[in-house]
């Protein structure tokens, strides 16, 4: 609505926002400033004739939303219009920024051991920091407009695939549903309830039991890096496929001659896996030629460092895999193998021949750490699709 008390030189009038509740009354003022003749009263909005009709929208419907939240808040707590928390929210005492918000979200994910979701997130969060120049970034301008221009702009200017910028509006998605959770938003104002996330559907790779079994012929040299990287990739795909980062942490305190037992670093799930016949094998060249009682079984990580600074740990793993994945392309290459390998392919490799050998769905997922058997069934159509293809000899 306008203030007519009000007018400026060019008889321009303020557009306010009238707030009622409890039979109290508040009136705030938004940064729209037109003339009488420009202003709707049937849609209360700037009439399309209005050269810059987009844009005052689009500023009245900001700050309409932000009202809404605080009423949210007001409401969550109730508090009236007139309290001292009320005046806090209108005078912005209280922030509603996404940056500040999202500090202490990385501040308390990094608290509970997350660390790669937070590494994770907060290279998100820098890259969105740089799309705007470092300026501040509140949670009323998240909206499908802003996701639907960043967007863009991940794919137009940074060149990222779907599935890039997928996990990068995951990690957006995620600090609101957090925010929403400790009533800091309301639900309703939650953008991907209109913003629906895109992804692609990923070949997962995997090697053949043939296919293994030339990459363990391979004659290396014991001394270099490039033979315990074969051997730790062989080893992930004969014994559950566990993840680089949990390899790399082993210690003989967690082989008790029969089982690997370990907590999973990315979901803190406990698990024990019975090494099987090819597994033990490798563990053996470590048992006898490279054996070090306080040291780790694959010989990557300093047991002189101190890991327990997360940050460094996280970097050497991740400098670790990648060294290994370059070098698994070089040794792919040398067995005859055309597929593009990499070291998340030894988890596929290990969940496809599991379902072959008919190990149960449930017992794969528990091995693999899968939150969801959801994720282990996409194995289960990988293996589907083998069999049919197998069944159409008869067709031949």
């Amino acid at each position: 609505m306008f203030d007519f008390s009000r007018s400026n030189k060019e008889k321009k009038h303020p557009v306010i926002i009238r707030v009622i509740h409890a039979r109290q009354v508040k009136q705030l003022m938004t940064s729209v400033w037109i003339q009488e003749r420009d202003w709707d009263y049937n849609m209360q909005k700037v009439r399309k004739s209005h050269p810059n009709s987009t844009r005052l929208n689009e500023m009245i419907r900001k700050k309409y939303n932000e009202v809404e939240e605080i009423m949210a808040q007001l409401h969550i707590r109730k508090k009236s219009l007139k309290s001292k928390y009320a005046a806090k929210l209108f005078n912005k005492e209280i922030s509603h920024s996404f940056f500040e918000y999202a500090k202490r979200y990385l501040s308390r994910i990094y608290s509970e051991d997350k660390f790669l979701s937070h590494v994770k997130a907060e290279g998100v969060i820098n890259k969105i920091k740089k799309y705007l120049n470092d300026n501040d970034l509140s949670f009323f301008d998240i909206d499908v407009e802003f996701l639907r221009d960043y967007e863009h702009y991940l794919r137009s200017k940074l060149n990222n695939a779907t599935n890039t910028i997928h996990a990068n509006l995951k990690v957006i998605r995620r600090i609101i549903y957090a925010a929403i959770d400790e009533g800091m938003l309301a639900p309703e104002n939650n953008p991907f309830i209109r913003y629906k996330l895109k992804e692609e559907k990923t070949n997962r790779l995997f090697l053949s039991e043939d296919e293994m079994e030339r990459i363990y012929a391979l004659d290396l040299e014991e001394t270099g890096k490039m033979y315990h990287q074969r051997n730790l990739f062989l080893f992930a795909c004969y014994v559950g496929g566990m993840r680089i980062s949990d390899l790399l942490q082993l210690t003989w305190s967690n082989y008790d001659g029969s089982h690997i037992t370990t907590i999973m670093q990315k979901t803190k799930d406990y698990v024990s896996v019975k090494i099987p016949k090819k597994g033990q094998e490798i563990l053996d060249i470590y048992r006898f030629k490279f054996y070090d009682e306080d040291g780790y079984v694959f010989p990557f990580l300093d047991k002189k460092e101190d890991y327990s600074d997360k940050r460094l740990l996280y970097k050497r793993v991740s400098s670790i895999t990648t060294s290994t994945n370059l070098n698994l392309k070089k040794i792919g290459k040398m067995a005859g193998i055309t597929k593009n390998m990499h070291f998340h392919m030894s988890r596929n490799s290990f969940a496809t021949m599991a379902l072959k050998k008919g190990i149960r769905i449930e017992y794969v997922s528990k091995l693999m750490g899968h939150q969801s058997i959801t994720t282990t069934q996409v194995y289960a159509k990988i293996v589907n699709a083998d069999l049919d293809k197998a069944m159409e000899i008869f067709d031949e």
